[in-house]
């Protein structure tokens, strides 16, 4: 069944491609072309957005088939114009086709960026978001699910910023926001400096240190992203991490299992 779905999506390659839509109609395949003029994201590959309407329990599959490229498909919650948390596939689909049964966490809009797992890829492509309704089989593929970050209601997160030579201290607690996994996060900033290296250090006595660095819109890496839960020795985290342009990159710090809180010292030095 699955392969048969597969070759109707390939041959309606053939056809007309038709303009991209902000909001993609479920149960109904569409065309698209990735070109020079698309956005750059994560990799360095061009990619188009799309959006639909999910609600609570209900699941979806989403096929990406291209002919010209390697396909990748990330989905997930919309927050700031992408998706995040997201989930990804490139080759569940078969060869190079992509393809993940979502269930979405509650009730709202989510983002579906097409794109390629290759950089500077180009081509054509097919989408199709089908709906339980439409009587394809779901039991074949694992499904994925994310839940979206949760905020601090009625307040606005301030975003601190650390200097070279800086070592700064402060706690996870149960009031902070909540990434993707349900971990509360802190979230700090420095801005880079193409050609140095800097070495970014979170120790903690109370959880097992995990730390994110780079340009993360809205929580999901877009460029230049590293990461690390056990390079600090025992259970802190050290990330070097050498920045090619001179913006602002987050530090996200947070304890490797979800739901474990308490207080930690982070470390920013230039080599």
């Amino acid at each position: 069944m699955r392969s048969i779905h597969l070759l109707l999506a390939s041959v309606l390659l053939a056809a007309a491609p038709a303009a991209a839509q902000p909001e993609v109609p479920l149960d109904e395949v569409i065309h698209g072309d990735l070109t020079d003029d698309d956005p750059v994201g994560e990799g360095d590959a061009r990619s188009d957005v799309y959006t639909f309407f999910a609600q609570a329990g209900a699941r979806y599959m989403i096929t990406l088939v291209s002919g010209d490229f390697d396909a990748l498909v990330r989905l997930g919650p919309a927050m700031d114009g992408d998706c995040w948390p997201c989930v990804e596939d490139d080759d569940t689909g078969g060869d190079t086709d992509a393809m993940l049964l979502y269930e979405a966490a509650e009730d709202g809009m989510q983002v579906v960026r097409v794109t390629s797992a290759d950089a500077g890829a180009l081509g054509r492509y097919s989408l199709l978001v089908e709906t339980e309704d439409s009587g394809l089989p779901f039991d074949d593929i694992e499904v994925q699910t994310v839940v979206p970050l949760v905020l601090p209601t009625d307040s606005v997160v301030p975003v601190p910023v650390i200097a070279a030579g800086e070592t700064v201290r402060g706690a996870l607690t149960d009031d902070d926001m909540r990434d993707g996994e349900g971990a509360v996060v802190d979230v700090w900033s420095l801005i880079g400096e193409p050609g140095a290296t800097f070495v970014i250090t979170l120790r903690s006595d109370d959880f097992d240190a995990r730390l994110r660095v780079g340009v993360m819109p809205g929580g999901e890496c877009s460029n230049e992203c590293e990461e690390d839960d056990d390079g600090g020795g025992g259970t802190d985290a050290r990330v070097v991490f050498r920045p090619r342009d001179a913006v602002e990159y987050q530090v996200y710090v947070r304890a490797f299992a979800p739901g474990e809180t308490g207080r930690y010292a982070l470390t920013f030095q230039r080599r």
